[in-house]
């Protein structure tokens, strides 16, 4: 099979309404803007990214970020995060959801070019054993923890 290679990264600027405005400390938000990437390859595959910002950080991806992965194979996420060390350090934290966006195409790229899921490729799914062992009450045991189940007044006030 011949490698992948990057062949084309378009970015667009979504902006999510909410049903009521979100209200916090610095003010109110009636929406929220988001990224999206779309990751092509020469063999047709389509990856997606996503990541918080706006116009900023498309600009950021098309301008600064976008050419050092075109061309590369997605493969090799580590060769082209390497060449992007240096973006967040100038760009704060747009830089950092810039390189994440274009990280997660590239993880979506490798899921649909060998057709395993993304836990797979990163390391290994969960079994369900693990699962129940950290959630539920049998975590709370280990952890020395009451169980809420047998608190009613507890469940009461949750409820």
């Amino acid at each position: 099979m011949k490698p992948l290679m990057i062949t084309g990264v378009k970015v667009t600027v979504v902006n999510v309404p909410f049903v009521a405005p979100i209200r916090w400390s610095g003010g109110a938000n009636a929406d929220w803007s988001r990224v999206i990437v779309e990751m092509t390859t020469d063999a047709g595959l389509v990856g997606l990214g996503e990541t918080l910002g706006g116009s900023v950080t498309k600009a950021l991806i098309d301008t600064e970020i976008a050419p050092m992965f075109i061309g590369e194979n997605p493969f090799d996420v580590e060769r082209m995060l390497s060449k992007a060390t240096f973006v967040p350090l100038y760009y704060g934290k747009c830089g950092h959801c810039a390189v994440a966006a274009l990280e997660l195409a590239c993880y979506d790229l490798m899921g649909k070019a060998t057709g395993l899921p993304l836990c797979r490729l990163i390391a290994g799914r969960e079994s369900d054993d693990e699962r129940r062992r950290r959630s539920g009450p049998w975590h709370r045991h280990e952890q020395g923890l009451p169980d809420r189940q047998h608190r009613p007044d507890v469940v009461g006030q949750a409820l």
